[in-house]
């Protein structure tokens, strides 16, 4: 039996592990399985346990996978605790540096299992610059938890688009429509009233052409509860001259699309995945482990909008901005084609 018919909730099985490992396979070897090494994938999801046999049998339990991930980097940014004092206590080195000027111990002291590292030998405290942005990180994360629950299954097929520094006037108007003919109304959940025979019961049927316009405290959000065509290039494009966007779209297919656009220009990389790249800078490396949506596994949806208005500095509210029901409804013929 190999390592390569692992599937993605065997880490937490030890029998079934036990017996892979009784073939005396490294699982420290790159490749071992189809989608890596053995013990790098472990440490994200891996019972204590688990990690702790495979970290016995591995050759190298410092292993580099992608990006030059060790196994330790990936527990700490999954918020594995039980993977985290399975590798220490395997001789595993927080302090190797992995990308982006982070190594696994000083990232985890920014983190909830800060306390598991702060007393090893080595261990060198945050710089005045990175206490700051952990305690501002931590504020926002709290309030944002407070303000509102802004995420759940049931944004699944939703579209968000948040602007930053223009009015909801002025987001209309980028989209093509006027201002005038839309003007605030009684909060609804749909571009109809329930009881209004006139437009359709189905939300999705209209829903692509109309968006829900908010204005927020330093910029507006503009969603679509089932459609996608605020989250398209002709759509973003015109939104973001001058300034800021950032597009959310929870695909029920594909899972979530994100991007970054500023004036017009889209970014390379997903703004709202959590995982770490080599090519980003420390600040953004500490930006994205603080707001992971590993610290939020029972509402990632949540986590996914709430990291989105924090990236772009936005207060989302009481979170009607995003749930709704919404006092401003804007139609967009020319969307109807999507």
């Amino acid at each position: 039996m190999a390592f390569d018919r692992i599937g993605y909730w065997t880490w937490t099985d030890m029998e079934e592990v036990g017996r892979w490992l009784s073939t005396g396979i490294d699982p420290s070897a790159q490749a071992a399985v189809a989608w890596g090494v053995p013990l790098i994938a472990a440490s994200g999801r891996g019972s204590k346990e688990v990690v702790a046999a495979l970290a016995a049998q591995a050759s190298d339990v410092n292993v580099r996978g992608e990006d030059g991930r060790t196994p330790l980097w990936e527990a700490v940014w999954a918020d594995n605790g039980g993977a985290i004092e399975a590798l220490l206590a395997a001789g595993a080195d927080p302090w190797i540096e992995v990308m982006c000027g982070w190594s696994a111990g000083r990232l985890a002291l920014a983190g909830p299992r800060a306390p598991l590292f702060a007393g090893l030998p080595g261990a060198v405290p945050l710089e005045d610059e990175h206490r700051a942005a952990v305690q501002r990180a931590r504020e926002r994360k709290a309030l944002l938890s407070a303000a509102a629950d802004l995420g759940g299954e049931w944004a699944v097929g939703m579209g968000l688009t948040l602007v930053t520094g223009i009015t909801a006037d002025e987001a209309i108007r980028r989209l093509g429509a006027d201002p005038a003919r839309f003007p605030p109304h009684p909060p609804r959940p749909a571009p109809w009233q329930p009881e209004d025979e006139e437009y359709p019961e189905d939300l999705y049927d209209a829903g692509l052409r109309y968006v829900a316009v908010t204005e927020i405290t330093g910029g507006c959000a503009l969603v679509q509860p089932e459609g996608f065509a605020v989250t398209l290039n002709e759509t973003v494009n015109p939104l973001s001259a001058g300034t800021r966007c950032l597009t959310v779209y929870f695909n029920a297919k594909s899972g979530t699309q994100s991007g970054y656009v500023v004036d017009g220009e889209w970014g390379e990389r997903d703004p709202v995945d959590s995982d770490a790249h080599p090519a980003e800078g420390p600040a953004r490396t500490l930006d994205r482990f603080l707001y992971s949506w590993a610290q939020s596994r029972e509402d990632p949806i949540s986590a996914e909008i709430g990291h989105a208005f924090t990236l772009l500095g936005l207060d989302p509210g009481d979170g009607t901005c995003v749930k709704g029901p919404w006092s401003r409804w804007v139609e967009i013929p020319g969307w109807s084609r999507f």
